[in-house]
């Protein structure tokens, strides 16, 4: 069993039988009050979460971070509630906001309503209205909205570790291109190896890459995922046109084992070139 998880049922061994009669008794108590509340309120909307921890935060303390984490959402479960969670914009420093709205127990569709009027849903096809609501005004055409362009140049392209990131997100291959020739492609790290675009102000070149659509609320859970080699920047394409796309995260160009293959013309050009040279041994 993982270690985190003995610890939190291994701390069920300090309380009695007595102890639990008496939560049981004053939880009753407690629900009993909130339920007054619902007279006074239609839900309650709380942030999901009060704050986000990198990985290493939660690997350092993983009972102390998701006790944070579930400050506004523990009492739901035990109060019998219903509650939905929907996304809000992002923080100032580029960190994913949600909030989650509260109502009695079989308040679906009233919490639902909430929520739709909340990310502007027009519930038509959802059920996310509540009965009896005005409909949620009818939202833009959504255009160019309807998704984005993401580069690609190594393990995000087709056929490489990373396409499935892609794929599972709504992600669907645009086209195949280069970029202006004002970039070199680095080999970040020996064990294993990631390829990062650089802009250059010199001696820079065409470098092959991919161009993805996805749903624009899928680029941070794909960024979460990826290399901490890597972040989101503009890249400039053959055609003149700057897509988002990864780039080089600056922490990654001081550190060790950096090679230049931009000679191979792609991180493709590097691997199938490796690969020859493995077959002449």
């Amino acid at each position: 069993m993982l270690p985190v998880i003995r610890a939190i049922l291994e701390s069920g061994s300090k309380y009695s039988a007595v102890d639990v009669f008496a939560a049981e008794h004053r939880l009753g108590e407690l629900r009993a009050e909130v339920a007054q509340l619902w007279h006074q309120m239609d839900v309650l909307v709380l942030p999901a979460i009060g704050t986000t921890f990198t990985v290493a935060d939660v690997l350092a303390d993983p009972i102390g971070a998701n006790t944070k984490l579930g400050h506004y959402t523990h009492f739901g479960n035990l109060l019998d509630l219903c509650a939905v969670v929907v996304p809000a914009g992002m923080t100032a420093d580029g960190r994913p906001a949600a909030l989650m709205i509260l109502g009695p127990a079989l308040a679906d569709d009233r919490v639902l309503g909430v929520a739709a009027e909340l990310t502007g849903s027009t519930g038509s096809s959802t059920g996310l209205r509540a009965a009896g609501s005005p409909p949620p005004p009818t939202p833009e055409p959504a255009g160019e909205q309807a998704s984005t362009t993401l580069v690609v140049a190594g393990h995000h392209m087709t056929g490489q570790p990373r396409e499935t990131d892609l794929v599972s997100r709504g992600g669907s291959l645009f086209s195949c291109t280069l970029t202006a020739p004002v970039y070199r492609l680095l080999k970040v790290g020996a064990a294993q190896p990631v390829p990062a675009l650089v802009r250059v102000e010199t001696g820079g070149a065409a470098i092959e890459v991919e161009t993805w659509s996805l749903p624009p609320a899928a680029l941070p859970a794909i960024l979460s995922t990826a290399s901490r080699s890597l972040c989101f920047g503009h890249v400039q394409l053959a055609d003149g046109t700057a897509e988002i796309g990864f780039v080089a995260d600056a922490s990654a160009l001081g550190g060790a084992d950096i090679t230049d293959i931009t000679e191979y013309g792609g991180w493709r050009g590097y691997l199938a070139a490796q690969d020859a040279l493995l077959l002449t041994h």
